[in-house]
Formats: structure tokens, C-alpha cells, sequence
């Protein structure tokens, strides 16, 4: 067994154990992306850890091999070398992944995929690529779930270009029971903004589904406004222990408070009930007052505990647009939080993937 194999087999489950030898077939570049494609698809379901060695392979020495890999039957595979491939910013990775979006000869879940990849591109034909996808789906697409994934994923992808013009598409499936892509519209609010979300995020709050309706509480946390915060302390009472655990997880961080009573309903309430008279529906807050987020990421660099660091790069990640999981894989938080500080972010207002967005009307 090489030295190689010996950091694929390590890598591949990924966690605390593997960020070792992730990070050094990462540094190893286009050289062994062949073996961790080989490895990867050995395992696809199993290797996160490759899955990331390959994601990260964005040089253009890697272009050729991601392409390839693109076209794999392996939907996994497929999904981490577009990611890669949108990420290069190579002019010929982007026309193909373009191509993929548009192409209703491939499979709903392949092109869903090439959407969901263009988040994290750049240009004007990106974002007129994707506005044109949304439009079509939206005018010829039905109930069936794949037509609907396609749709959803490129809606979000605009939304991380600074371009929400199409978000409200999402708020119809996200409050209905009966829709199949009821779960990938709610999450696909964590991202895009459209007026009348927080009262689709309500409606969805009080699904049938445990498990759909826990959903509703990241989104209206990432919004922290006094409106959303309401809806937040409904679901905390919730009698499912899910929907009320999702629920105060996520009011404790806008209030700013550590659970620590018995009765952890009532000490939110009471916490809310002090707060809430000086908070307003324009203002995000986070931990009690309006949010700072280079705070945010000085507090990612001074925690030692993993879970929560993993929580905090997701954040910032989805207020920035900076890869701040990237950095807690890499090692470069500090390079982060002098990012976060040099964006000069305005105190209290609402950023998704780096754009300022103004707060939903209801």
C-alpha cells in the first residue's frame, strides 16, 4: 500500500480523525484526483472525507478529470466534481455546467445538481443562465418531484448571486403538505429572501410532519427579526420534542441566552418577554442584541468545541458566502475572521452568501 492509498483509506470517513490526511491529498492537488475519484466511487455513500479531497479540487489542471467525472452514473460523484468544477471559475467547466442546467435530456436530479454547483460561480452568464432555468421550470413544470427539484435548486443558486427576484416561487410548496418538495423549498429559505416567508415558515411550523415542520426553525433563526422570533417561541411550545428542540435551540442564539433552567419554556419566554419590546422587524439580531458578524467570527476561532464550530461556519458560511467550513477543514480561521472584518458588514443587517438583504414584509 502506498503512502497515498494510505491517506485515501484514512481520509475517507472523514471527522476529527481524518482532517490530517484530507488536507494533505488536498494540498497533493490534480496529481491524485484520479485515485480519489477511484477510491470515492468505491464507497460513494461512505467517504466524506474524499468527498471532500475531490470538491476542493479546483485547478485547472483538475478541469479535465472533473468533467469526466461529471458525466459519472454515480449521482454522489456527479454532485461533488460540479461543485468543484463551478468553484475553478474556468470559463469551459462553467459553459458545461451551464449546458447541464438547460439540458432536459438529462436526469431532474443531474441538472438539480448543475444548478445547486452555479451558487458558487461567478459572472452575468451564470445568473442569466439560472434566471432563464427558473423561468422555464416555472412556467412548464408540474406536482412531479424531480421538475420541482430542478426549479428549487436554481432559485437558491440565484439567491447566493444577490438575486432573490424569484424566491417568493418557493413560499407555495413550502406551506403545502401536499407538495413533493415541501422540504427542499423550506430549506431553500435558510438562503433565498421573499416577503410573506415568515408566514409560509409558520404554516410549514405547523405541519403534520414532525419532521417538516421542525424545518421552519433555521430559516426564521437566519432572519432574527422580532417577527420570526415570534413564530420561534410557538414552536417552543410545541408537544413534539423535535419541533420544540429545533425551536429553542435556535431562539436561545438570536436572545443570546444559555438554556439553563429546568423549565426551559418559561425561561425563553420570560427572556423574550424582556427583549422583545426593544427588538423590530428590521433589525437581525443574534445572541440578544443586532448582529455583528465579525463577532460571529472571532467567537468560530475562540471555541474549542467542534459541534459548535461546525454550527458557526455554517452560519457565517450562509451570511458571508465565504467558506468558513472550508477554513475549519483547512486551518485558516484566522484568515477568516480578518475576511469577515474586512467585508465591514453593517451592524444589524441581514447578509445572505455576502449581500445585503432587506428583512421579509410578513
Amino acid at each position: 500500500m502506498t503512502d497515498v492509498d494510505e491517506l485515501l483509506q484514512t481520509a475517507r470517513p472523514g471527522g476529527g480523525q481524518a482532517i490530517a490526511a484530507v488536507r494533505s491529498l488536498i494540498d497533493q492537488g490534480s496529481s491524485i484526483l484520479d485515485r480519489a475519484i477511484a477510491a470515492f466511487e468505491m464507497e460513494p455513500t461512505n467517504s466524506p472525507g474524499l468527498a471532500e479531497v475531490i470538491s476542493r479540487n479546483t485547478s485547472a489542471k483538475a478541469v479535465p478529470v472533473l468533467l469526466d467525472a461529471m458525466d459519472s452514473g454515480s449521482l454522489a460523484l456527479s454532485r461533488n466534481s460540479m461543485q468543484a468544477l463551478a468553484a475553478s471559475q474556468e470559463p469551459r467547466a462553467l459553459e458545461r455546467l451551464i449546458e447541464f442546467v438547460a439540458d432536459e435530456e438529462k436526469f431532474e436530479s443531474t441538472r438539480a445538481a448543475a444548478a445547486s454547483a452555479l451558487g458558487a460561480a461567478t459572472g452575468v452568464e451564470v445568473r442569466t443562465a439560472l434566471r432563464e432555468v427558473v423561468d422555464h421550470q416555472a412556467e412548464t413544470t408540474t406536482d412531479e418531484e424531480d421538475a420541482q427539484t430542478v426549479l428549487v435548486a436554481a432559485i437558491v443558486s440565484l439567491a447566493k448571486h444577490g438575486d432573490h427576484s424569484r424566491a417568493s416561487l418557493l413560499l407555495a410548496p413550502a406551506s403545502n403538505t401536499f407538495s413533493a418538495t415541501q422540504e427542499l423549498a423550506i430549506r431553500g429559505m435558510e438562503i433565498a429572501v421573499a416577503d410573506g416567508m415568515i408566514e409560509a415558515l409558520a404554516a410549514a411550523s405547523r405541519d403534520p410532519a414532525p419532521s417538516v415542520a421542525k424545518l421552519a426553525a433555521k430559516p426564521l433563526f437566519l432572519l432574527g427579526n422580532a417577527q420570526s422570533a415570534e413564530v420561534l417561541i410557538s414552536m417552543a411550545a410545541s408537544d413534539d420534542i423535535d419541533i420544540q428542540h429545533n425551536a429553542r435551540i435556535y431562539l436561545a442564539r438570536i436572545l443570546g441566552i444559555e438554556i439553563t433552567e429546568r423549565d426551559e419554556l418559561k425561561q425563553l419566554q420570560d427572556e423574550w418577554s424582556s427583549l422583545k419590546t426593544s427588538m423590530d422587524d428590521q433589525t437581525c439580531y443574534r445572541s440578544g442584541r443586532a448582529i455583528q458578524l465579525s463577532e460571529l467570527a472571532e467567537e468560530l476561532v475562540q471555541r474549542d468545541d467542534a459541534r459548535v464550530q461546525e454550527q458557526l461556519a455554517d452560519e457565517l458560511q450562509n451570511r458571508t458566502g465565504i467558506d468558513a467550513p472550508g477554513a475549519l477543514l483547512l486551518g485558516t480561521e484566522n484568515e477568516l475572521t480578518a475576511r469577515v472584518h474586512d467585508m465591514q458588514l453593517t451592524e444589524g443587517d441581514l447578509y445572505k452568501w455576502g449581500h445585503r438583504q432587506d428583512l421579509p414584509q410578513s
